[in-house]
């Protein structure tokens, strides 16, 4: 069972994958929808992180490092990439000999290389997380854990057809179904407390107890003799004032 930051984490973690998903949708009509999704991996990242501060899961951990370790190389994999076409594009400007683009070509090879180790440490990463949901499964509510499972199994798929190239296409479309399906992690129920479970407390109302009545001595009115049963003035037969009489007395 998660407790309250687990929890919230977890759910912190599903809305930002569920705007990764959108961003890259729309980032077809519009490129840099990409950057902006680029940098809300990292807040998605910072939740297991949090969360793995608690937990202390090595797939968890693995997941997280692997998964920072494939942008760090992918980041420069594309920096390399772009210094490639930039001495290429250099060359045909000053129109050199054919033999000096062996040099841009070398430099892409090295750069493209790096990207395919980045697609590979993430797919690495994809099958630890897979694993963490499969070992702390009593941890997830059913529907959504079966989701989840399945999202992270067609993440680690993308990745696999990514480094086959000719299938990216269908890369594509796992990754984008992958994520939609781990953001299914939104949907966890809000955390109660303890307190919220236990049932409610019965208010025992202390039993009433009669009201005593006192106890008056039966006496007769001197005038008529009428028993008189309770505290009276006068009697209700005669009329006699029976106070006055107490008072002589």
């Amino acid at each position: 069972m998660m407790n309250k930051n687990e929890n919230y984490q977890f759910q912190k973690f599903g809305e930002r994958v569920f705007i990764i998903a959108i961003l890259l949708i729309l980032s077809i009509f519009l490129d840099f929808l990409r950057v902006i999704a680029l940098i809300i991996v990292f807040f998605a990242l910072s939740n297991i992180k949090k969360i793995n501060r608690e937990l202390d899961d090595k797939n968890l951990a693995k997941f997280h490092k692997k998964m920072i370790r494939s942008f760090i190389v992918s980041f420069i994999g594309g920096i390399i990439v772009s210094v490639a076409f930039g001495v290429a594009a250099f060359l045909w400007y000053v129109d050199a000999s054919v033999i000096m683009y062996l040099i841009p070509i070398n430099i892409l090879i090295y750069g493209i290389v790096l990207l395919f180790i980045s697609v590979a440490l993430q797919k690495k990463a994809w099958n630890k997380f897979h694993k963490f949901f499969e070992t702390n499964s009593s941890m997830f509510p059913e529907n959504i854990l079966i989701d989840v499972l399945d999202g992270t199994d067609k993440l680690e798929k993308a990745c696999k057809y990514t480094l086959f190239v000719i299938t990216i296409p269908i890369a594509l479309i796992y990754f984008l179904i992958g994520l939609f399906k781990l953001a299914r992690l939104r949907m966890l129920p809000l955390y109660k407390d303890e307190e919220d479970h236990a049932p409610p407390k019965t208010q025992i109302t202390p039993p009433i107890s009669p009201r005593d009545e006192p106890n008056v001595a039966a006496f007769y009115c001197p005038s008529c003799g009428n028993k008189i049963t309770r505290p009276a003035r006068y009697c209700a037969l005669c009329g006699h004032d029976l106070i006055l009489d107490q008072a002589k007395v």
